[in-house]
């Protein structure tokens, strides 16, 4: 009687039983999906790249980070790529702390308003031949302030000039999945599960690649287009706690003085991006830090003119 019973209501009610089960198993894989999908794509175009293009070896930088005393700073750039609540040395302070250490800019050389409070903002970074990227060119979409915390929306800027007068506009985006800066990230290093895709001499060469990509600054109506991408520079994770214990005037100084950057890209005005990077293939583990907050990326924005 009971397997008559069971027959009758699976004969009659079989398509709402069906979608039912499918309605739970999508919402069951939505996040599976969402996390998976980017790393399949990224893995595809991967593979293209490799069957299409010879990678280059270029020298890596190496800096010792025992050559610096750590100063007694709070944390200045934003730990990226996670939700889950800053180490206990970082503070909502920080900002207070780089006041300090900074002069502001009255006039930006670039007519956009990056005061708290202001409109948003989109950064378009468009690479002058096709990247591995899920979308290209990619935008950078975020709301200028004195913070950043991880998906409230907003990117920490910082203004000051140099000694020689040049004038420095500092923004530093969070990235990881949702993060405002996930695709540049993602431009540079492709994106594995929970590290990036491609080795260190892969990156560097992505990253040499990208030299003169066009940029464009959206705001409002406010449209800027004769800036170009002048370089980007990779703080690797033996040197992520340094680096990111200084307040953004310094930290950039530390990164000019122990990396070896060109010092003429910093005798003129700059839009300077910073996002954090995930851990890369070969690279080992380092106590303290996560996969997916390992490095920092700098990238050098200079205006062309028309």
């Amino acid at each position: 009687m009971n397997s008559e019973l069971v027959s009758l209501l699976l004969k009659n009610r079989w398509r709402k039983y069906f979608i039912v089960f499918c309605l739970f198993t999508g919402i069951g894989l939505m996040f599976s999906v969402r996390h998976l999908f980017p790393v399949f794509l990224d893995l595809i175009a991967y593979e293209m790249r490799q069957k299409n293009e010879i990678v280059m070896q270029p020298e890596l930088i190496s800096v010792r980070a025992d050559e610096v005393e750590s100063p007694e700073f709070t944390y200045y750039f934003p730990l990226v790529s996670q939700k889950e609540e800053p180490p206990v040395q970082v503070t909502e302070k920080a900002p207070q702390s780089q006041v300090q250490v900074e002069t502001l800019v009255e006039n930006n050389f670039i007519p956009i308003d990056f005061e708290d409070g202001a409109a948003p903002i989109t950064i378009v970074v468009d690479p002058k031949k096709s990247q591995n990227s899920i979308e290209n060119p990619i935008k950078i979409k975020f709301l200028p302030g004195d913070h950043c915390i991880f998906g409230d929306g907003h990117a920490c800027v910082s203004e000051f000039t140099f000694p020689e007068g040049n004038r420095i506009i500092f923004v530093s985006v969070h990235s990881g999945m949702g993060g405002e800066a996930d695709a540049l990230r993602d431009l540079f290093e492709g994106t594995g599960i929970n590290q990036g895709l491609y080795n260190k001499n892969e990156v560097q060469h992505n990253l040499k690649t990208l030299k003169g990509s066009e940029i464009r600054v959206k705001q409002g109506d406010q449209k800027i287009t004769s800036l170009a991408l002048q370089g980007v520079a990779r703080i690797s994770p033996e040197y992520y706690l340094t680096y990111t214990a200084l307040p953004a005037q310094e930290a950039l100084d530390f990164a000019i003085r122990r990396l070896s950057l060109d010092p003429e890209l910093f005798k003129q005005d700059l839009l300077i991006i910073e996002t954090c990077g995930w851990r890369l293939p070969d690279e080992l583990e380092v106590d303290g830090l996560k996969d997916t907050s390992n490095s920092v990326y700098l990238a050098f924005v200079q205006f062309v003119g028309d």
